[in-house]
């Protein structure tokens, strides 16, 4: 209860701070606040830890969202031989009309084309540089640990 309230006052703070910004998703992990919104058509990643603030350019287009696979908490997986403790993916860039008849997607589903890792390691949180692209992510339905190990990798 205390962690949600925490996080419920730093989204209210984070809100005016950005205003004009949309947030689409929250999370905290690891002790990092993270935050996705989405402005000027692209995406963001606000993240607090320690009192420090930073925000990050994100690839996907908007609207994005951490993968989850039936949990309010994103999915997530550690890498002990790359000093990982949390691969994230963030996904975005919304699936046509098209593709959500041909791959018989509901409507109420949010799925992305495209995916970017977010990786929290002792040293830090970083992106990664590397995509996953060419198929279809959708926000509730989690992934394969092939796709975490990739971007971590």
């Amino acid at each position: 209860m205390e962690v949600r309230l925490t996080f419920l006052l730093f989204i209210l703070a984070c809100a005016s701070c950005n205003a004009g910004n949309d947030i689409t998703d929250n999370a905290v992990v690891s002790g990092y606040k993270l935050i996705l919104v989405q402005s000027n058509n692209s995406c963001q990643l606000l993240v607090e830890n320690k009192n420090k603030k930073h925000t990050y350019p994100l690839l996907p287009k908007p609207p994005c969202y951490f993968l989850r696979r039936g949990s309010e908490v994103p999915q997530s997986v550690a890498y002990k031989d790359m000093q990982v403790l949390n691969t994230l993916i963030v996904l975005g860039s919304p699936v046509s009309q098209d593709k959500r008849k041909k791959w018989n997607i509901d409507s109420d589903m949010f799925c992305g084309e495209l995916a970017q890792g977010v990786l929290i390691k002792n040293t830090g949180l970083e992106l990664t540089r590397k995509t996953l692209e060419g198929g279809v992510f959708c926000r509730d339905t989690g992934s394969d640990e092939k796709n975490f190990w990739y971007l971590a990798h």
